[in-house]
């Protein structure tokens, strides 16, 4: 299914990067994969490892977050040990 997902993704930028020139003619060979990408997608279609990516995409969402706080509370810390009453060096 990963697999799947990311030929899927690549035949999609493929395409939308064909259809940013309207006016150019491209050979059918450009615009479609060749016999066998072709063949190999078709048998490809339904095998592979489930992953639940609603949570795959949560767990990358929370550990984005996580980061992203401690990058937060430590540039806080940094900007306030500036400050000189509370005991920074100014």
């Amino acid at each position: 299914m990963i697999v799947e997902w990311l030929m899927k993704i690549g035949a999609d930028l493929w395409n939308w990067f064909i259809h940013l020139f309207d006016g150019v003619d491209f050979p059918e060979a450009v615009k479609s994969p060749p016999p066998e990408v072709a063949e190999f997608l078709s048998r490809l279609h339904g095998f592979g490892v489930w992953i639940p990516f609603g949570r795959f995409g949560v767990i990358v969402l929370a550990g984005v977050a996580f980061v992203s706080g401690c990058f937060a509370l430590r540039a806080a810390r940094a900007a306030i040990g500036h400050l000189p009453w509370i005991g920074g060096n100014g």
